[in-house]
C-alpha cells in the first residue's frame, strides 16, 4: 500500500469515528448506564482527592504554626501552648520544657541557697517537676525516646530530693534514691537490646548502693538553711565567784527552757572560828635565902 493511500485511509477512519461520537452524544446513545456510573465514580473520586489535598495542606499549615510557637518561648508562652494544644505532642513537649525549667534554674539552683524561704521554694519546684515528668512518661509510652527522657529527669529530681525532710520533724523525706533506681531500671528495659540498656541497669545498681550518700547530701543541704538551735550554757561569774542570775544566755534566735543549774557538789559549811588561847605566864622558879 502506498503512503498516500494509507494516509487517506487513516483520515477517513478518524473522520468516521468523530462523526460517530458526535452522533452518539447528540442522540444520547453515548450515555449508557455503565458510562454514567463511570463518570459518577470519577467525579466522586476527584472530590475526595481534592478534599484530602485541602485538609492535608491546612493541617501542615496548622502544625507549622503550632511548632513555631515553641521557638524561644517565654514561660507564659509555654503555659498557653500546653493549655491550647492539650493532648497533642507539641502540648506535651511544652510541658516537658516547663518541667525542665522547674527542675534546673528554679529548683536545683535554689536548693543550695542558705536562705530558708528560697531553698524551700527550690525543693517545691523540684517536686513539681518530678511529678510532671512521671505523668508525661505515662502519656508518652508510644515514643520510647521521649518516655526515657522523662524517666531520666524524674530520677534526677528524686536524687536531688533524697534525704531532704518534708518538715521540721524530719521523719518523712521528699525524695528517695531507691525510687530513682526504679526509673533507671525502666529505662534499661526500654533499651534492653542496646548498650544503653546495660548502662542504665548498672546505674540503677550503683544508685541503690549509694543511697546513704544521697541522703546525707540532701540532709546537709537542708541543715545549711535550717540550723538546729543551740544553747550556750557556759556560766558567767560575778563578784566573789558566784554565778550571776540571768547570765545563761542562749545564742541569737535560739529559744531556751528555764531551769536550775545543778550544783557541782555539796556546799560545805564554813569552819567555826576558834577563840584565841589564853596567854599563860611563864613558870616561876622558887628562890632560897642565903
Amino acid at each position: 500500500m502506498k503512503a498516500d493511500e494509507r494516509k487517506d485511509l487513516e483520515q477517513n477512519s478518524l473522520a468516521a469515528g468523530t462523526a460517530t461520537l458526535v452522533q452518539n452524544v447528540s442522540t444520547g446513545s453515548f450515555l449508557t448506564p455503565a458510562v454514567i456510573r463511570l463518570i459518577a465514580l470519577a467525579a466522586a473520586l476527584a472530590l475526595v482527592l481534592g478534599l484530602w489535598w485541602y485538609l492535608a495542606k491546612e493541617s501542615r499549615k496548622a502544625n507549622s504554626r503550632q511548632w513555631t510557637e515553641l521557638v524561644n518561648p517565654t514561660p507564659d508562652d509555654l503555659e498557653a501552648h500546653a493549655k491550647n494544644y492539650k493532648d497533642t505532642l507539641s502540648g506535651r513537649i511544652a510541658r516537658m520544657e516547663q518541667a525542665r525549667r522547674l527542675l534546673g534554674p528554679q529548683g536545683i539552683q535554689d536548693m543550695v541557697s542558705t536562705d530558708r524561704d528560697l531553698q524551700r521554694k527550690g525543693f517545691d519546684n523540684i517536686e513539681k517537676a518530678r511529678d510532671e515528668f512521671v505523668q508525661l512518661a505515662e502519656e508518652l509510652k508510644a515514643d520510647k525516646t521521649l518516655r526515657a527522657d522523662c524517666l531520666l529527669h524524674a530520677a534526677d529530681a528524686e536524687l536531688a530530693l533524697a534525704g531532704v525532710p518534708k518538715d521540721a520533724s524530719g521523719t518523712a523525706k521528699r525524695g528517695d534514691a531507691a525510687k530513682a533506681a526504679e526509673y533507671y531500671d525502666l529505662i534499661a528495659k526500654l533499651f534492653s537490646d542496646k548498650p544503653a540498656g546495660d548502662q542504665y541497669a548498672k546505674k540503677a545498681e550503683e544508685t541503690r548502693k549509694r543511697a546513704g550518700e544521697y541522703d546525707k547530701i540532701g540532709s546537709d543541704l537542708f541543715d545549711r538553711a535550717n540550723p538546729v538551735p543551740t544553747i550556750d550554757i557556759s556560766p558567767k561569774f560575778g563578784a566573789g565567784g558566784v554565778i550571776a542570775p540571768g547570765t545563761l544566755e542562749p545564742k541569737k534566735d535560739a529559744p531556751i527552757t528555764p531551769g536550775v543549774l545543778p550544783p557541782s557538789g555539796p556546799i560545805q559549811p564554813p569552819m567555826p572560828i576558834q577563840p584565841p588561847m589564853p596567854i599563860q605566864p611563864p613558870p616561876t622558879t622558887p628562890t632560897t635565902g642565903k
